[in-house]
């Protein structure tokens, strides 16, 4: 392969990660923070990962510890978090001993890889003003503040990325270890599997006993979701060390409308208030949505296999936080959308100019909100 040919590939989604890293570092500048200080790109959860990378999991009563009375039946610990992403940088510290640091340049890494698959599935090679407009979604996506900081978003991307590259091209075997994987990195890395088994179903052709075989993604999604209960037994002898943390953040089964509107309507439209910033994301992304939808069925996408996909990737990724509820960060799992604008690619120039112009403005709040702590 010729230098140029190379250069072609790479060069877009090369260059729409620069231009999000110097649009962090701006904003880093006005914070007073440092790009290349560690502690920049740690916040809450990623403390967990990276314990998790440097001692393995842990698991023990509450009791006595962090505020809670001695009386206190809830269980504490890092089990409540997957561990494919520590896994990852665990094996990196081979080579670079310093996990705090390797940590979030690792995720800075995937990010890239994450923008390089996105480029490759729509065969962008060519710079031009059209796929830079196509390539700012991915690149400043909702929550994509996470994509650079200590915290898994952007390697389970990179996995269902690379995934779907497979998956339309057909190279089964490789599309099924990306959904194993994908199961081991993050709770909701198991429904990547459900919608590539969705969208094979509806587009194998012949019997009822062909159109099973779509199951396989699935089957491959438990497999890695087994990994992980298999390791988490092997390391705190409980395989419901996960569910027993998680139960304490009140994770249920809720009418995810319900949950939407009782957030949405909360929006006061005071600058002021930091939690507005929070949930106009969530508003612009419903609104998105039933855009997306519209322009879904106006234009038939359905009859595409990559089109068909992401939109079900949209609706599956953005009602399961809803239902989920309880003590969910959603804004973070908003993060994990971004396949769903794999359809975006023949939106009109103006549109793309829009929406990724929305998505910068969101993207310096919501940067702006974990810097300074306030997001987690």
């Amino acid at each position: 392969m010729s230098i140029t040919r190379i250069f072609r590939r790479l060069g877009l989604p090369l260059f729409l990660f620069l231009l999000s890293q110097l649009f962090l570092v701006l904003i880093l500048h006005f914070e007073g923070q440092q790009y290349f200080n560690h502690i920049t790109w740690i916040r809450w959860d990623a403390g967990h990962y990276i314990q998790i990378a440097k001692e393995g999991y842990n698991f023990f009563p509450c009791a006595g510890h962090f505020g809670y009375p001695e009386d206190a039946t809830e269980m504490c610990g890092n089990a409540g978090w997957f561990p494919g992403y520590a896994w990852l940088v665990k094996g990196l510290s081979v080579f670079f001993s310093d996990i705090k640091v390797l940590s979030h340049f690792t995720s800075k890494i995937m990010f890239l890889l994450s923008l390089m698959a996105f480029a490759a599935i729509l065969k962008l090679d060519r710079i031009n003003l059209r796929n830079i407009l196509i390539m700012l979604i991915p690149s400043f996506w909702f929550g994509s503040i996470y994509y650079s900081s200590s915290f898994p978003m952007s390697t389970i991307m990179f996995t269902m990325l690379i995934g779907i590259f497979f998956f339309i091209r057909n190279q089964k075997l490789l599309c099924y270890f990306m959904c194993l994987l994908a199961a081991t990195i993050y709770p909701t890395g198991i429904l990547f599997s459900t919608v590539l088994s969705i969208t094979s179903f509806f587009f194998i052709e012949g019997t009822l006993k062909r159109k099973l075989t779509a199951i396989y993604p699935m089957l491959f999604g438990l497999l890695g979701l087994g990994l992980v209960f298999l390791s988490l037994h092997i390391q705190t002898g409980e395989w419901s060390a996960f569910l027993q943390i998680q139960s304490k953040y009140g994770h249920g089964i809720h009418n995810p409308l319900e949950n939407i509107w009782r957030t949405l309507k909360s929006l006061n439209w005071d600058l002021n208030d930091q939690q507005n910033y929070i949930i106009l994301q969530s508003l612009i992304i419903v609104i998105l949505y039933v855009n997306t939808l519209v322009y879904f069925i106006k234009n038939q996408l359905y009859k595409e296999k990559l089109f068909l996909l992401a939109f079900l990737f949209f609706n599956v990724y953005l009602l399961f936080p809803w239902t989920v509820g309880g003590n969910l960060s959603v804004y973070r799992s908003e993060s994990l959308l971004m396949p769903a604008s794999l359809m975006y690619q023949k939106l009109p120039a103006k549109w793309l100019g829009l929406l990724s112009l929305a998505l910068i403005i969101m993207c310096a709040a919501m940067s702006h909100l974990f810097f300074i702590d306030v997001l987690y």
